[in-house]
C-alpha cells in the first residue's frame, strides 16, 4: 500500500516495482505491507536518501523462508514551463502574461545594440 492505496499492478510473484512520484515530492509516501498469511513477519526498510529504493522483507512463519520486494521511487520531471516575467533591458515586456507564449517586439528604428533579454521561471530552484 502506498499512501493507503494498493500498489498499481501488484502481484506477489513480482518483486521489483518502479513508482514515479509527482514533481516536487521531497519525501517517501507512507508505505504499508500487508501479510498474506498469519504469522508472516514484514520489515519495511526505507532508506535515508530520497529518492531511492524501499526494501520490503517478508519472512514466513517458519522463520527461514524469506522474500524481498523492491520499490524504486523516482520523482517526475518538471513539465511546466511557466515564466513569471520576461524583461527586455531590465523592463517587463508590454503585455506579458504567464499564459501567453508568443511575443513580437519591435525595436526602434536605428537600434544597433541587441537588447538584453531575461526571464524569471516560476520554478527558479529547478534552473
Amino acid at each position: 500500500m502506498i499512501n493507503g492505496l494498493s500498489l498499481n499492478g501488484f502481484n506477489s510473484l513480482i518483486t521489483n516495482y518502479n513508482v514515479e512520484l509527482p514533481f516536487g515530492t521531497k519525501a517517501y509516501p507512507t508505505i504499508e505491507a500487508v501479510a498474506a498469511e498469519d504469522g508472516q513477519k514484514i520489515d519495511v526498510q526505507i532508506p535515508s536518501a530520497f529518492p531511492g529504493t524501499v526494501k520490503i522483507l517478508t519472512t514466513a512463519q517458519d522463520g527461514t523462508t524469506k522474500k524481498e520486494y523492491l520499490i524504486t521511487f523516482t520523482v517526475g520531471a518538471l513539465t511546466d514551463n511557466t515564466l513569471t516575467d520576461i524583461r527586455l533591458d531590465g523592463k517587463t515586456i508590454v503585455g506579458f502574461t504567464p499564459t501567453k507564449n508568443n511575443y513580437t517586439i519591435e525595436l526602434p528604428l536605428g537600434t544597433t545594440v541587441v537588447p538584453v533579454l531575461e526571464y524569471t521561471s516560476a520554478y527558479p530552484e529547478e534552473h
